[in-house]
């Protein structure tokens, strides 16, 4: 009977022993994973770089890949929303490489009319 008594809490230890390096596993595991948003973010960069790199090389053959990738990551790291295009980004890229930064133009916004002039506007349309 205590040799079958010494096999049941045997088992049951072991069985603890999995389950606790199961459980550090997991937290390592969850530890060293890339939240979501870096991962669409390098998605983004990478697929800009790679056309960056494309329009910059097909004028600019001076200039080597790594150097243009390190200037288009200068660029993103400023272009936090995503808004800028890929031509835009060479512009820039190009202008930096060049050693000619330049600020990016402003977008012109459409003005609308206040409430209390909408009846003016809409007269002089």
């Amino acid at each position: 009977m205590k040799g079958a008594i010494d096999i049941v809490n045997q088992a049951r230890t072991e069985e603890l022993e999995d389950e606790r390096i199961l459980t550090i596993a997991e937290e390592e595991k969850n530890k060293y994973q890339m939240p979501e948003s870096n991962i669409s973010n390098m998605v983004y960069e990478s697929k800009m770089m790679t056309k960056v790199i494309d329009l910059v090389r097909e004028i600019y053959v001076e200039f080597d890949s790594d150097s243009i990738g390190r200037a288009t990551r200068m660029v993103l790291e400023e272009d936090v929303n995503h808004r800028l295009k890929p031509h835009e980004v060479a512009k820039q890229v190009i202008a930096i490489l060049n050693e000619e930064p330049v600020k990016p133009k402003r977008k012109a916004t459409r003005r609308t009319p206040a409430s209390k002039n909408i009846c003016d506007y809409i007269s002089n349309a």
